[in-house]
């Protein structure tokens, strides 16, 4: 597990708290638990699962926020700023269009995919980081 850098309290309610100032909806932890139980997810999983790759850990990631409902609004926006921004925090980027990964993470939102083949599909998009995070959020839309 050593070496991967995670999401904490701090920046998932400044990751929160952007998305909703930027797409309306309610700021709002719903349970402290919850919030606590999403972050905890994807060390979990790496403690649970030591080959778990970034790709592994980072749908970890989005899947703490979807499923553990933290928040009053703006779960699955908060997954998908989550995801990239643990992949930025660890080296690398997705190389996917913005369309594409909206597509996808609904899709994992909404339980037609499982989070084994949301890991697959950041795996076969990933790459080694340039060095800049690119702003996804701002293309969102208020169903996200």
């Amino acid at each position: 597990m050593s070496g991967w850098r995670f999401l904490d309290r701090t920046i998932a309610l400044a990751v929160h708290e952007h998305v909703l100032a930027a797409h309306g909806g309610s700021v709002g932890v719903i349970s402290e638990a919850a919030l606590e139980a999403a972050l905890r997810r994807p060390v979990d999983v790496a403690r649970a699962t030591p080959r778990c790759d970034a790709a592994c850990l980072a749908a970890a990631t989005a899947a703490g926020f979807i499923r553990s409902h933290p928040f009053l609004q703006g779960k699955k926006r908060v997954a998908l700023v989550a995801l990239e921004l643990f992949l930025a925090d660890n080296g690398y980027d997705l190389t996917t269009s913005d369309e594409e990964f909206f597509i996808v993470m609904a899709q994992f939102a909404n339980r037609e995919i499982e989070e084994e083949t949301l890991a697959a599909w950041v795996r076969a998009h990933l790459a080694p980081s340039r060095g800049v995070v690119r702003k996804r959020v701002s293309g969102t839309s208020r169903s996200h």
